[in-house]
């Protein structure tokens, strides 16, 4: 929510209960942005996340570059795993352009059940935009039975293909 926004719910809050209230907007974004560091306690975003995505008991995969940075991230919620089990017949895939904090495209690929309801089956971060990429996203879900098991053998340190296929 932008500053100003908050800014200008604080003053309406104050003035209702009474109160004078005083700040500016870089005021509002300090406390903004200790929170965002209390939160992180030392650790970078992509650890953040990673950590927050197992005590959640999301299923998700990392794969890195020879340098150590990530690559892809695949990440799936448990409900939505057992609805793609179930509703596997259609998946569309849908990718937005580094509009996250990570600057990666995230591929978002969304299932239909069969009472013709969307759901959300998993998100993938990419590090490019390239057709390989999607190639290997869409042969991956065109190709899907348990996409965790896939998800598995293709983010294997062994696995011969190099692309993260979901």
């Amino acid at each position: 929510m932008p500053t100003q926004k908050i800014q200008t719910h604080l003053a309406i809050k104050a003035s209702e209960s009474g109160i004078t209230f005083r700040s500016t907007n870089r005021d509002i974004q300090n406390v903004i942005n200790k929170a965002r560091d209390d939160k992180l306690a030392g650790r970078s975003s992509i650890n953040a996340l990673l950590d927050d995505l197992g005590k959640d008991n999301v299923t998700h995969f990392l794969k890195k570059d020879a340098a150590g940075h990530v690559t892809h991230l695949f990440f799936a919620l448990p409900d939505a795993i057992e609805m793609t089990k179930t509703s596997r017949q259609i998946l569309l895939l849908d990718s937005t352009y580094k509009t996250n904090s990570f600057s990666m495209p995230l591929l978002h690929v969304v299932g239909c059940s069969s009472t013709y309801k969307s759901f959300s089956s998993c998100f993938v971060f990419m590090r490019n935009e390239k057709t390989e990429d999607y190639l290997g996203q869409y042969n991956a879900c065109s190709k899907l039975t348990l996409f965790l098991l896939i998800g598995q053998e293709l983010l294997s340190p062994t696995a011969s293909k190099p692309l993260l296929v979901l």
